[in-house]
């Protein structure tokens, strides 16, 4: 199965209980799924995928889709709305998103 996993949390300077959430269960599943394919998603026009933290192994990858770093009005509604559905069908994930 493909995964998606929002990563941009992991990215943030600031540590917060969400991280400390997504950070953990990202590592857990590293550490125990050999059976998924997970790519850990994060958004930047200035920073690459390897550059990115979290892990990178055989069923891990980091992919990093072009968006302004700096919040701005409708930054989420075009994320939510016209990337990640573009980025879900490219790669095989099943989206909630409509």
């Amino acid at each position: 199965m493909n995964i998606c996993i929002e990563s941009h949390l992991l990215n943030h300077p600031r540590r917060s209980g969400v991280m400390t959430y997504t950070e953990g269960l990202v590592n857990g599943m590293y550490a125990h799924d050999r059976e998924n394919n997970y790519k850990l998603l994060y958004y930047s026009l200035k920073r690459r995928a390897k550059d990115m933290p979290g892990p990178v192994g055989q069923n891990f990858t980091k992919t990093v889709l072009r968006v302004p770093d700096q919040a701005f009005w409708g930054r989420q509604s075009i994320i939510d709305r016209v990337l990640l559905p573009r980025f879900f069908e490219k790669c095989g994930i099943a989206s909630g998103i409509h």
